[in-house]
């Protein structure tokens, strides 16, 4: 299901302040603790090794930060679960998109856009050993595995105003400035393959954000015409969605090509299907998480 921002001119170098959370645990906690004790045992495989598992922050109902600043969501129960029914010892820890998968895209005077997708600092450094709910994409999958998925992915849309419904045609955005989230499947190459005319490509039209919240402010605030996405945005955002397709399959867990975690997570989840946990998992959900969300679980 799951940015990046854009460079503009010179290449430059930024440092990135990794914030996050273990799941029920207070919002200010630091991710990093999780990550410093996941990394002595990075060699690990055995029963005593903690399998850290990331998730975003704002991708209801998937994963979010609930009321009590406490991360929850389908994802983050579902790993927890599976874990409990091999006895593995796992944590959830919140952090930023890009931490799993990066897109980022330079501008120099007189030369054609270079773009570069990767793993995620964060996943191939080991501070966590996989990313809950990532769509399989054949760019991905040259570089990082997946898991047996576990729901359908939403179909992307663009999101914009009320009032502004009846203006904007989605089936050419020419010369509109669009919100995209850097290194997603909603991409403004998904959009470009399913038919809709003159997605912009590069800046300034091309506006990247780093995440669901930034991409409603954009709209609301009418820096762009429209939001791209394929996550689910809050009816109390005031956005109405337009057009509908489907930019990837299924959605699944993402670890490094070296990971051990495949090795039981797939086994465990696959016989969690079968003894038909998981379907009444699923039949919970709509109840259990925010409402007026639903998983399409596979």
């Amino acid at each position: 299901m799951y940015g990046m921002g854009t460079s503009v001119g010179l290449i430059l170098v930024s440092v990135v302040l990794i914030g996050g959370i273990v799941s029920g645990q207070p919002f200010s906690e630091d991710a990093e603790e999780v990550a410093n004790l996941h990394n002595f045992q990075a060699n690990l495989v055995g029963p005593e090794k903690i399998w850290v598992f990331a998730v975003a922050a704002d991708t209801a109902p998937m994963s979010y930060i609930n009321n009590t600043q406490q991360s929850t969501g389908f994802a983050v129960d579902l790993v927890y679960e599976v874990c409990r029914l091999v006895n593995r010892k796992c944590k959830v820890m919140v952090t930023e998109f890009e931490e799993c998968w990066e897109k980022r895209e330079y501008y120099l005077p007189g030369l054609p856009t270079i773009r570069v997708e990767k793993p995620g600092l964060g996943l191939m450094n080991r501070w966590f050993d996989a990313c809950v709910a990532w769509d399989e994409t054949p760019a991905r999958a040259l570089k990082v595995d997946f898991s047996i998925p576990f729901a359908a992915t939403a179909p992307a849309k663009f999101w914009v105003p009320k009032a502004a419904v009846s203006d904007f045609n989605w089936l050419d955005v020419s010369w509109k400035r669009i919100a995209f989230i850097g290194g997603m499947v909603a991409s403004p190459e998904c959009a470009t393959l399913n038919g809709v005319q003159g997605v912009p490509s590069d800046p300034p039209l091309m506006f990247a954000v780093p995440d669901v919240k930034s991409g409603i402010a954009a709209v609301r605030t009418g820096r762009v015409k429209a939001f791209f996405t394929n996550f689910d945005i809050p009816e109390e955002s005031n956005l109405i969605p337009i057009g509908s397709f489907y930019c990837s399959d299924a959605t699944s867990v993402m670890t490094r090509k070296d990971s051990r975690l495949l090795d039981w997570w797939d086994d465990a989840f696959d016989n969690f299907k079968i003894g038909g946990g998981y379907q009444q998992f699923c039949e919970l959900a709509p109840f259990k998480y925010v409402q007026g969300y639903n998983v399409a679980c596979l």
